[in-house]
């Protein structure tokens, strides 16, 4: 037992002083028969106990270092290994035991794995809101397009279509609490097909409306009635476009009044037949 028999260790009798390690451990072994009690001891520390007689209050005395458990103290003859502190002067080559905490098996923390997985959830929700928002915002400018292009085209059946289309999409976006600057500018872009197809079915029932007015002057019943078809379709997207209550009126009104005419002119071809 080197740590407490100089004898084993391999030095002469004559090193025994001269060697460090030896030195170390005689050390030791007198302060432990020596004093018996719980003092700083040679042998185990390089600091020990200072009394100090006829105390001076301008004498200073400097201690240097930090303050330390004995046993993770600086052990020269290797005896602390095994106390299950990774001491100074021990590592992981001369003392494994004490100093090779990375070949004891750990517990895999499952924080990180959590935080990933948090992480990961978040960025797919702000995609998914996100790119929803943009698929949607791409196909209402899209419909809008569309709506247009048939507005110009006189397919008022068609931009009837995509603007209702248009529009249920666009209540959509203004209900996804976006900025009123954003709101501000979907309103106006579905606003001017709005206006655009409004103003498309109005001129097409005014033309219409001259039409049937001029067959029935005419008395030419059978374009008449043809005429008074169409106006009726007309009037009856007009109304799905919800225009003001004064227009709808304004347009009812002369829609009546051309059926009323035709009503009149077909009872007297009737009466004369």
């Amino acid at each position: 037992n080197k740590c407490d028999n100089y004898w084993e260790l391999n030095v002469t009798h004559t090193n025994l002083i001269e060697d460090p390690t030896a030195r170390k451990l005689v050390e030791k072994i007198i302060a432990e028969e020596v004093l018996k009690k719980e003092l700083t001891l040679m042998g185990y520390n390089k600091y020990f106990d200072l009394k100090i007689d006829n105390c001076n209050k301008d004498t200073k005395y400097v201690v240097v270092g930090k303050r330390i458990d004995i046993e993770e103290s600086y052990d020269q003859t290797g005896c602390k290994c095994g106390n299950g502190i990774c001491g100074y002067g021990e590592d992981a080559i001369n003392c494994p035991s004490d100093c090779a905490i990375y070949l004891e098996e750990k517990r895999i923390s499952i924080l990180p794995w959590v935080l990933v997985m948090l992480l990961v959830t978040a960025a797919s929700y702000v995609y998914y809101v996100f790119g929803r928002y943009k698929r949607d915002v791409s196909k209402f400018n899209k419909l809008l397009g569309l709506a247009n292009e048939y507005i110009k085209d006189g397919l008022l059946g068609k931009a009837a279509e995509y603007y209702s289309k248009s529009r249920l999409l666009y209540i959509k976006l203004i209900k996804s609490k976006r900025s009123v600057k954003e709101r501000e500018h979907f309103y106006n872009n579905i606003k001017c097909i709005y206006d655009k197809e409004l103003a498309s079915l109005l001129s097409k029932f005014n033309e219409l409306l001259d039409n049937l007015n001029r067959s029935i002057g005419k008395e030419n019943t059978k374009q008449a009635v043809e005429l008074y078809s169409e106006l009726r379709l007309v009037y009856i997207k007009l109304v799905k476009t919800q225009p003001d209550e004064k227009i709808q009126g304004h347009v009812y009104a002369k829609l009546k009044r051309a059926y009323q005419s035709l009503k009149e002119i077909l009872r007297v071809m009737r009466n004369e037949k």
